[in-house]
Protein backbone atom coordinates (compact mmCIF):
# COMPACT_ATOMS: atom_id res chain seq x y z
CA UNK A 1 0.00 0.00 0.00
CA UNK A 2 2.82 2.41 1.00
CA UNK A 3 4.61 1.70 -2.27
CA UNK A 4 1.42 2.50 -4.21
CA UNK A 5 0.99 5.79 -2.35
CA UNK A 6 4.61 6.68 -3.01
CA UNK A 7 4.21 6.12 -6.75
CA UNK A 8 1.05 8.22 -6.78
CA UNK A 9 2.91 11.05 -5.05
CA UNK A 10 5.75 10.82 -7.56
CA UNK A 11 3.30 11.11 -10.46
CA UNK A 12 1.55 14.06 -8.83
CA UNK A 13 4.81 15.89 -8.27
CA UNK A 14 5.84 15.22 -11.86
CA UNK A 15 2.56 16.66 -13.17
CA UNK A 16 2.95 19.70 -10.92
CA UNK A 17 5.89 20.91 -12.94
CA UNK A 18 4.18 20.43 -16.28
CA UNK A 19 2.70 23.31 -18.22
CA UNK A 20 -1.10 23.02 -18.58
CA UNK A 21 -2.29 22.17 -22.07
CA UNK A 22 -4.28 25.15 -23.39
CA UNK A 23 -7.84 24.37 -24.44
CA UNK A 24 -8.84 25.83 -27.78
CA UNK A 25 -12.10 27.73 -28.08
CA UNK A 26 -13.72 25.08 -30.21
CA UNK A 27 -12.60 22.16 -28.03
CA UNK A 28 -14.83 23.59 -25.31
CA UNK A 29 -17.76 21.98 -27.11
CA UNK A 30 -16.28 18.53 -26.57
CA UNK A 31 -17.24 18.86 -22.91
CA UNK A 32 -20.69 17.24 -22.45
CA UNK A 33 -22.03 19.80 -19.99
CA UNK A 34 -20.92 22.80 -22.02
CA UNK A 35 -22.27 21.18 -25.16
CA UNK A 36 -25.63 20.67 -23.45
CA UNK A 37 -25.75 24.28 -22.21
CA UNK A 38 -24.96 25.52 -25.71
CA UNK A 39 -27.78 23.34 -27.06
CA UNK A 40 -30.21 24.66 -24.43
CA UNK A 41 -29.37 28.25 -25.37
CA UNK A 42 -30.16 27.47 -29.00
CA UNK A 43 -33.37 25.80 -27.87
CA UNK A 44 -34.42 28.69 -25.67
CA UNK A 45 -32.25 31.81 -26.09
CA UNK A 46 -31.92 34.35 -23.26
CA UNK A 47 -32.24 31.79 -20.47
CA UNK A 48 -30.77 32.63 -17.06
CA UNK A 49 -28.32 30.63 -14.97
CA UNK A 50 -31.16 29.36 -12.78
CA UNK A 51 -33.26 28.25 -15.74
CA UNK A 52 -30.31 26.50 -17.37
CA UNK A 53 -29.39 24.80 -14.09
CA UNK A 54 -32.89 23.32 -13.80
CA UNK A 55 -32.93 22.15 -17.42
CA UNK A 56 -29.41 20.70 -17.38
CA UNK A 57 -29.73 19.34 -13.82
CA UNK A 58 -26.54 21.09 -12.73
CA UNK A 59 -25.72 23.40 -9.86
CA UNK A 60 -25.95 27.13 -10.51
CA UNK A 61 -22.23 27.51 -9.78
CA UNK A 62 -21.33 24.83 -12.32
CA UNK A 63 -23.55 26.44 -14.97
CA UNK A 64 -22.08 29.87 -14.26
CA UNK A 65 -18.54 28.51 -14.62
CA UNK A 66 -19.30 26.77 -17.93
CA UNK A 67 -21.06 29.87 -19.29
CA UNK A 68 -18.05 32.00 -18.45
CA UNK A 69 -15.86 29.64 -20.46
CA UNK A 70 -18.26 29.75 -23.44
CA UNK A 71 -18.51 33.55 -23.24
CA UNK A 72 -14.71 33.91 -23.05
CA UNK A 73 -14.52 31.78 -26.20
CA UNK A 74 -16.93 34.19 -27.92
CA UNK A 75 -19.49 31.42 -28.43
CA UNK A 76 -22.25 33.03 -26.33
CA UNK A 77 -23.21 36.53 -25.25
CA UNK A 78 -24.23 37.65 -21.78
CA UNK A 79 -27.12 40.11 -21.65
CA UNK A 80 -27.66 41.14 -18.07
CA UNK A 81 -28.66 37.95 -16.27
CA UNK A 82 -29.39 35.96 -19.44
CA UNK A 83 -27.34 34.39 -22.23
CA UNK A 84 -27.73 33.53 -25.91
CA UNK A 85 -25.50 32.09 -28.69
CA UNK A 86 -23.57 34.81 -30.46
CA UNK A 87 -25.00 35.61 -33.89
CA UNK A 88 -28.00 33.31 -33.46
CA UNK A 89 -30.72 35.92 -32.90
CA UNK A 90 -31.18 39.62 -33.49
CA UNK A 91 -30.40 41.69 -30.36
CA UNK A 92 -33.78 43.42 -30.78
CA UNK A 93 -35.50 40.06 -30.19
CA UNK A 94 -33.94 39.58 -26.76
CA UNK A 95 -36.96 40.97 -24.82
CA UNK A 96 -39.24 38.60 -26.74
CA UNK A 97 -37.15 35.54 -25.84
CA UNK A 98 -36.67 36.70 -22.27
CA UNK A 99 -40.46 36.94 -21.90
CA UNK A 100 -41.01 33.46 -23.35
CA UNK A 101 -38.33 32.04 -21.06
CA UNK A 102 -40.82 32.43 -18.19
CA UNK A 103 -42.93 29.24 -17.85
CA UNK A 104 -46.19 31.07 -17.09
CA UNK A 105 -45.76 33.45 -20.01
CA UNK A 106 -44.98 30.52 -22.28
CA UNK A 107 -48.07 28.71 -21.05
CA UNK A 108 -50.38 31.67 -21.55
CA UNK A 109 -49.06 32.34 -25.04
CA UNK A 110 -49.37 28.69 -26.07
CA UNK A 111 -52.95 28.63 -24.75
CA UNK A 112 -53.83 31.73 -26.78
CA UNK A 113 -52.25 30.21 -29.89
CA UNK A 114 -54.29 27.05 -29.44
CA UNK A 115 -57.54 28.87 -28.62
CA UNK A 116 -57.59 32.43 -30.02
CA UNK A 117 -60.16 34.61 -28.28
CA UNK A 118 -59.63 32.98 -24.88
CA UNK A 119 -60.76 35.01 -21.87
CA UNK A 120 -58.81 35.44 -18.65
CA UNK A 121 -61.19 33.04 -16.93
CA UNK A 122 -60.65 30.38 -19.59
CA UNK A 123 -56.88 30.79 -19.39
CA UNK A 124 -57.03 30.43 -15.61
CA UNK A 125 -58.98 27.18 -15.96
CA UNK A 126 -56.67 25.75 -18.61
CA UNK A 127 -53.40 26.65 -16.92
CA UNK A 128 -54.39 26.28 -13.25
CA UNK A 129 -52.82 29.59 -12.22
CA UNK A 130 -54.30 32.63 -10.52
CA UNK A 131 -56.26 35.25 -12.41
CA UNK A 132 -53.77 37.86 -11.22
CA UNK A 133 -50.91 35.88 -12.79
CA UNK A 134 -52.78 35.55 -16.09
CA UNK A 135 -53.56 39.28 -16.17
CA UNK A 136 -49.94 40.21 -15.38
CA UNK A 137 -48.48 37.85 -17.98
CA UNK A 138 -51.05 38.73 -20.65
CA UNK A 139 -50.26 42.42 -20.15
CA UNK A 140 -46.56 41.67 -20.68
CA UNK A 141 -47.33 39.65 -23.82
CA UNK A 142 -49.34 42.61 -25.12
CA UNK A 143 -46.41 44.90 -24.34
CA UNK A 144 -44.16 42.62 -26.40
CA UNK A 145 -46.82 42.69 -29.16
CA UNK A 146 -47.16 38.90 -29.06
CA UNK A 147 -50.89 39.10 -28.28
CA UNK A 148 -53.65 41.68 -28.58
CA UNK A 149 -56.89 41.94 -26.63
CA UNK A 150 -60.40 43.28 -27.10
CA UNK A 151 -63.24 44.00 -24.70
CA UNK A 152 -66.24 41.70 -25.21
CA UNK A 153 -68.92 42.74 -22.75
CA UNK A 154 -67.67 41.70 -19.31
CA UNK A 155 -64.77 39.76 -20.78
CA UNK A 156 -61.37 40.54 -22.28
CA UNK A 157 -60.37 38.21 -25.09
CA UNK A 158 -56.80 37.55 -26.24
CA UNK A 159 -55.54 36.82 -29.75
CA UNK A 160 -52.06 36.08 -31.17
CA UNK A 161 -50.70 38.90 -33.31
CA UNK A 162 -48.55 36.84 -35.70
CA UNK A 163 -45.38 38.70 -34.67
CA UNK A 164 -43.65 35.50 -33.57
CA UNK A 165 -44.17 33.88 -36.97
CA UNK A 166 -42.99 36.99 -38.81
CA UNK A 167 -39.83 37.18 -36.72
CA UNK A 168 -39.33 33.44 -37.24
CA UNK A 169 -39.21 33.84 -41.01
CA UNK A 170 -37.01 36.94 -40.77
CA UNK A 171 -34.51 35.10 -38.58
CA UNK A 172 -34.03 32.06 -40.83
CA UNK A 173 -31.10 33.57 -42.83
CA UNK A 174 -29.40 34.57 -39.58
CA UNK A 175 -29.75 31.05 -38.15
CA UNK A 176 -28.27 29.57 -41.33
CA UNK A 177 -25.38 32.04 -41.21
CA UNK A 178 -24.84 31.14 -37.55
CA UNK A 179 -24.53 27.43 -38.41
CA UNK A 180 -22.16 28.15 -41.31
CA UNK A 181 -19.99 30.37 -39.10
CA UNK A 182 -19.89 27.77 -36.34
CA UNK A 183 -18.88 25.10 -38.85
CA UNK A 184 -15.94 27.25 -40.00
CA UNK A 185 -14.86 27.74 -36.41
CA UNK A 186 -15.00 24.02 -35.76
CA UNK A 187 -12.83 23.43 -38.85
CA UNK A 188 -10.38 26.12 -37.72
CA UNK A 189 -10.22 24.55 -34.28
CA UNK A 190 -9.19 21.19 -35.70
CA UNK A 191 -12.36 19.35 -34.68
CA UNK A 192 -12.82 17.75 -38.13
CA UNK A 193 -16.58 18.42 -38.21
CA UNK A 194 -18.77 16.24 -40.38
CA UNK A 195 -22.27 17.59 -41.05
CA UNK A 196 -24.93 14.92 -40.74
CA UNK A 197 -27.96 17.16 -41.13
CA UNK A 198 -28.45 20.87 -41.75
CA UNK A 199 -32.02 22.10 -42.10
CA UNK A 200 -34.01 25.11 -40.92
CA UNK A 201 -34.83 23.14 -37.78
CA UNK A 202 -31.65 21.21 -36.96
CA UNK A 203 -27.88 21.41 -37.24
CA UNK A 204 -26.39 18.00 -36.49
CA UNK A 205 -22.63 17.64 -36.81
CA UNK A 206 -20.07 15.09 -35.66
CA UNK A 207 -17.02 16.64 -34.01
CA UNK A 208 -13.79 14.92 -33.01
CA UNK A 209 -10.90 15.88 -30.75
CA UNK A 210 -8.08 13.37 -30.85
CA UNK A 211 -9.65 9.93 -30.55
CA UNK A 212 -12.83 11.28 -28.96
CA UNK A 213 -15.91 11.98 -31.10
CA UNK A 214 -19.21 13.56 -30.13
CA UNK A 215 -22.44 14.75 -31.74
CA UNK A 216 -23.31 18.43 -31.63
CA UNK A 217 -27.09 18.60 -32.09
CA UNK A 218 -28.45 22.16 -32.21
CA UNK A 219 -32.04 23.31 -32.83
CA UNK A 220 -32.15 26.04 -35.47
CA UNK A 221 -35.70 27.37 -34.98
CA UNK A 222 -35.73 29.21 -31.62
CA UNK A 223 -39.04 30.92 -32.33
CA UNK A 224 -40.69 27.50 -32.24
CA UNK A 225 -38.56 25.73 -29.63
CA UNK A 226 -38.85 28.67 -27.22
CA UNK A 227 -42.47 27.62 -26.72
CA UNK A 228 -41.59 24.05 -25.70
Amino acid sequence: MARGIGRAMEKALARKGEEPVPETRESLLMHPQRRELFRLLCLRPCATVGELAREAKLSANAVRWHLERLAAANLIVRDGSSYYPKGFIEPTDRPLFRTLAEPTARGVFRAVLEAPGSTQKELVEVLGVSRQSVFKVASLLEERELVSSIEDGRFRRYYPTGLLFTRREDNRPKARAFADSLLKRLHAGGLAPHVLRHTDRQFLVRIAWGRAAELLDLPMDPFTTALQ
